[in-house]
């Protein structure tokens, strides 16, 4: 009789497999807490537990890092978009900007003039409907150019209509204005 290496239990000299445990007596003895699967080359393999882990918190940085990158990458390309479309806006001029009444509509129209170098695209010019004394009773505004662009010295006309059944409007300005 001989005792068996995995639960000390006596067992017969030629057992291949303890009656008591149920483990294999040829096969490589374990060592605590490693199951035979995990033997590589003979030698155990160590669990950590950290494997799924690591590999999920490397996979969540990355994509947060990438988003980070998207998200920033393009607010700083629509900001430098932003600054010359900001320049160009500033070379556009409003050219005879009048008011004209019928009955109780009022038409503001003009034109924008680019004064700059560069092909300028959704040029929108805000109106300001003013009383006598200059007190502002209504804002509006319109698109004077929109995705065709307006080449350098070149004109575009605009039109604004509303209605003034109190007839208090009696002047109008026009300006620019930047998105």
């Amino acid at each position: 009789m001989k005792k068996c290496p995995y639960c000390v239990e006596e067992i017969q000299d030629e057992a291949i497999k303890c009656r008591h445990c149920g483990e294999r007596l040829d096969a490589p003895k374990k060592t605590a807490n490693i199951e035979p699967s995990q033997e590589i080359w003979g030698k155990p393999k160590e669990k950590t537990g950290w494997g799924f882990w690591k590999i999920a918190l490397g996979v969540g940085c990355g994509v947060l890092l990438a988003i980070f990158a998207v998200l920033f990458g393009c607010s700083l390309l629509v900001g430098l978009g932003m600054v010359k479309q900001q320049e160009a806006l500033a070379a556009i001029e409003i050219e005879d900007c009048s008011l004209s009444r019928d009955g109780n509509w009022l038409t503001a129209e003009g034109s924008v003039r680019n004064g700059g170098s560069e092909n300028v695209e959704f040029v929108k010019v805000a109106v300001e409907w003013r009383s006598g004394l200059g007190r502002i009773i209504d804002t509006d505004w319109t698109y004077a150019v929109g995705a065709e662009g307006l080449a350098p010295r070149q004109s575009s006309q605009f039109k604004e209509r509303r209605q003034d059944p109190s007839h208090d409007i009696e002047r109008v300005v026009c300006r620019v204005m930047a998105d």
